[in-house]
């Protein structure tokens, strides 16, 4: 089982940098933001077939964590999909239900990921004989995050002007390199878009364009920079569609 969870991490990783444009219009899921509120014991995604050929997609839902700055991923019997297996035609959609079977959470944030992988199809000797001959075809793994709160949490912005104040952020010297070092200190999960570092009279240095990544609670993570003067510095990222500046500890 830790062999399987191990793989997991590592192909979720993988997938989360590739892009593949024979596949990567063809499977729709919305929302891509799920949560189930303390005031629910459900969900639902939806995913569409916008290709010319038959899905056959396997759905499951891991406990998802944060270890010294890296993933992890659990086994977990909390939430349930349904159903966990399913067969989409060209043009047509379903529906999967994100079930919590146990309602009584303590007062707290509950991070997992949806994962959805594509299935080969069953096929006889000489179909599968045929696909071999031609091309080796690329399996689709998505990984989606699910927020589940438990009964009287609610998520409460930590932005105040522009300071986000649930996050504290330090620059850490090792050796010949330099990191940004995020932890988040707030009960809520964080996700950075567009991190980067700025100081006056220098253009910005871009940490991470796009997604740079979640911090859980009381998680951090980290990220190398190469930037020629840390005086002065701010580091700045979009947290809820607004630009936030991070508390900075600065080194004397």
């Amino acid at each position: 089982m830790d062999l399987i969870i191990k793989r997991l991490v590592f192909v979720i990783i993988f997938l989360s940098t590739l892009t593949s444009q024979a596949y990567a219009n063809s499977l729709l899921i919305w929302p891509i933001y799920p949560k189930i509120s303390s005031e629910s014991n459900a969900t639902s995604i939806w995913m569409v077939n916008q290709g010319t050929e038959d899905f056959y997609l396997q759905v499951r839902i891991f406990q998802w964590g944060q270890k010294d700055g890296q993933d992890t991923y659990a086994q977990q019997r909390q939430l349930i999909a349904t159903p966990p297996f399913v067969k989409i035609a060209p043009g047509a959609k379903q529906l999967i239900r994100i079930l919590n079977q146990d309602g009584a959470l303590s007062n707290k944030e509950y991070a997992y990921r949806i994962i959805i992988d594509e299935l080969p199809p069953a096929k006889g000797p000489q179909d599968e004989n045929k696909e071999n001959d031609l091309a080796v075809k690329v399996r689709m793994r998505y990984s989606i995050p699910l927020f589940m709160y438990g009964k009287g949490m609610k998520r409460q912005s930590q932005g105040t002007n522009e300071v986000w104040s649930g996050l504290q952020a330090k620059i850490i010297k090792s050796k010949d390199k330099s990191l940004i070092h995020i932890e988040n200190t707030s009960n809520h999960y964080v996700r950075l878009v567009n991190l980067a570092v700025t100081a006056p009279n220098q253009l910005p240095f871009i940490v991470s364009k796009g997604l740079a990544g979640y911090i859980l609670p009381e998680q951090y993570k980290t990220w190398p920079i190469s930037y020629s003067n840390m005086k002065n510095i701010k580091v700045k990222a979009d947290i809820e569609g607004k630009r936030y500046v991070i508390p900075l500890e600065q080194n004397e």
